[in-house]
């Protein structure tokens, strides 16, 4: 698999935030390295959003964040670009578009299947590390 993978996700709950992290520690303890962005919607404009992290307040108008970690994010030189969502607002299309990633892999969605390179079918309904689960043995199947 890739050396450098990127993950896109929206956190709801310290339990999003959990799954991301034992992803990220997954990934590099088989010597990937990893680099995040995720998406709060509790951060306003009045507050400078945590390392590796946006929020409402960096969206403009029409959902294009800014921000130096959506820049560092999107220029990022990543072979997999992973999103952990169970949607896929506009901001995360347009994070997606710009990203720099060399394989875009997603959930299915007949609406938003075209920003991604892979897709992969699965409930809506189930955690980041289940999604996780199901990408990495997806790609593992397509490496062999």
């Amino acid at each position: 698999m890739a050396a450098n993978i990127a993950v896109l996700f929206d956190q709801h709950s310290e339990q999003d935030i959990t799954d991301v992290k034992r992803l990220t520690q997954q990934l590099t303890a088989a010597g990937k390295k990893v680099h995040t962005l995720g998406y709060d919607s509790t951060i306003t404009k009045k507050e400078i959003p945590a390392e590796g992290y946006y929020g409402l307040g960096q969206l403009s108008f029409v959902n294009i964040p800014s921000g130096d970690a959506v820049k560092e994010f999107t220029e990022y030189p990543a072979d997999i670009l992973i999103v952990l969502s169970s949607s896929l607002p506009l901001h995360f299309v347009y994070i997606i578009s710009k990203s720099c990633a060399a394989l875009k892999v997603g959930r299915y969605d007949d609406e938003f299947q075209h920003y991604f390179d892979l897709t992969v079918d699965c409930p809506k309904n189930i955690s980041y590390r289940q999604l996780a689960e199901k990408y990495l043995q997806t790609l593992q199947i397509l490496a062999q």
